[in-house]
């Protein structure tokens, strides 16, 4: 069976074409001749009604009566009551052969004549007749046609609408393979265009100008289909890299924390065995310090581990709550109050009015903990750290300035990195480090959209981050 579009088309044109053929064929065979001898009968009735009208005796000098129906193929045969000539078609130089004709057509079938008009048909004939009376005498009229001809010029039409259906049906295939081309050939072009699209990765578009609307309407659709499948193809490529991406820094992450333990766990542990070793009392009190020391450190970097976990994971608890940015950083500067008086420095808070943002204050705050730990173990002995909130058009700013060194350019994208340890601003300090604060930052600053960043400013460092104020912005990443 044929599947095309176009083989189908051919196919429905030429049956179509062809059933129209034969029906006409044979509606002519089957009652054209019947159609044709039944208005000749109505002819032929007519006719006679006008002779009746008319003075029969003139139409040897005028035939005008009877010549629009001589025209019509009919012949006229009338005689008066002695059967003499009145009138006989083209026989009126021929006195012998008209007499013939009134005495075979009318004095043999004179009892089948009367004032009422009647008809008959032969297999050779139609015919009408009757009789009129006219000046006190009787006028015998005989009308007919001959079938020979009439059946002969039907023989010639049959043959002719035969050729004529036969060229017809040829000239309709030859047509309908020309208008199925040019139908599908815009489709087969646009088939082979989305193929050529779907093996080239959908990153080509099929031609939208074609020759028909509605075959542009489908290539249009057929675009809006691609540049679908385009998209959901970049989002799922991209859900893929995030997934992979973050698969990678879990690995990363765990491998770096286990080694990071190892340190503290193994100084924990060879100092209980030296607790259990020595008998010096004060030896064994700086011991357990130092455990302890070193627990706090374990300590704090779960909790840190905790908070990057969290902001990667997308975590469902994730709540967000509208903040003044002011009370937050106050709040959090509270806890350094012991350690920013133990190495005399001095602390300098620049707050603006109505800082408000929608955020997760627990870890934004642990975000600018960070900040302050850091700027606190990199600043000068008896130094100054200044923190400002700044109410700005579209966001709020924290910044956590230090006169600490300078950040050298070459590792201001790798300070930001997990456990990136080296020591880039050597100094002194009390204050432990897990090693991976200003990575949480990076983390709680793109969970909610927003950015960070330092800059080297003449006597110092200032780290900043920026929290946009509308939550529309970054909801959707939480």
């Amino acid at each position: 069976m044929i599947k095309t579009i176009r083989g189908q088309m051919v196919i429905l044109m030429t049956l179509t074409i062809l059933v129209l053929t034969v029906t006409i064929f044979s509606v002519f065979a089957l009652f054209a001749d019947d159609y044709y001898y039944s208005k000749k009968k109505s002819l032929i009735h007519e006719a006679f009604n006008q002779l009746k009208k008319a003075d029969i005796l003139t139409l040897d000098k005028d035939n005008k009566i009877v010549s629009q129906y001589e025209d019509e193929r009919l012949t006229f045969i009338i005689c008066n009551s002695s059967f003499e000539r009145v009138y006989v078609t083209k026989m009126e130089k021929k006195p012998i052969d008209a007499q013939t004709r009134i005495a075979v057509d009318i004095v043999a079938n004179l009892r089948s004549f009367s004032y009422k008009y009647k008809s008959k048909e032969t297999p050779k004939r139609i015919a009408g007749y009757g009789m009129k009376l006219q000046d006190d005498e009787d006028y015998y009229i005989y009308i007919y046609e001959n079938k020979e001809a009439t059946e002969i010029f039907f023989t010639y039409y049959r043959w002719f609408f035969f050729v004529v259906g036969a060229f017809v049906l040829v000239a309709g295939i030859l047509i309908s393979l020309y208008i199925s081309r040019r139908i599908t050939r815009p489709i087969v072009k646009i088939e082979k265009a989305a193929s050529k699209a779907v093996s080239s990765g959908y990153s080509l578009n099929v031609e939208t100008k074609q020759e028909f609307r509605e075959v542009d309407s489908l290539a249009n659709s057929i675009n809006n289909m691609l540049e679908q499948i385009r998209k959901q193809m970049t989002d799922l490529q991209d859900e893929l890299s995030t997934q992979t991406q973050a698969e990678e820094e879990r690995r990363v992450f765990i491998n770096n924390v286990s080694h990071e333990l190892k340190t503290p766990l193994a100084v924990i542990s060879s100092q209980i065995e030296m607790i259990n070793m020595i008998d010096d009392e004060e030896k064994r009190k700086e011991y357990i310090k130092s455990i302890t020391e070193e627990a706090e450190k374990m300590t704090d970097m779960i909790n840190d581990m905790i908070v990057m976990y969290a902001t990667k994971s997308n975590e469902k608890d994730f709540s967000l709550e509208k903040t003044d940015m002011a009370d937050l950083v106050c709040d959090t500067l509270g806890g350094y109050e012991g350690i920013i008086n133990e190495k005399n420095l001095e602390l300098v808070q620049e707050y603006d009015e109505d800082c408000y943002a929608i955020v997760n204050k627990r870890y934004v705050s642990q975000a600018i903990s960070n900040y302050i730990s850091n700027a606190i173990k990199h600043c000068k002995d008896e130094g100054t750290i200044t923190v400002r909130v700044r109410n700005d058009i579209e966001q709020i700013r924290v910044e956590v300035e230090n006169d600490g060194e300078h950040i050298p350019d070459d590792v201001k994208d790798k300070i930001w990195e997990m456990f990136y340890s080296k020591d880039i601003r050597p100094r002194e300090h009390k204050l432990k480090s897990s090693g991976i604060g200003l990575s949480i930052v990076k983390s709680v600053m793109e969970v909610h959209n927003g950015d960070y960043g330092f800059d080297n400013i003449e006597g110092g460092v200032v780290f900043w981050l920026e929290i946009p104020k509308n939550v529309n912005e970054y909801a959707n990443n939480t």
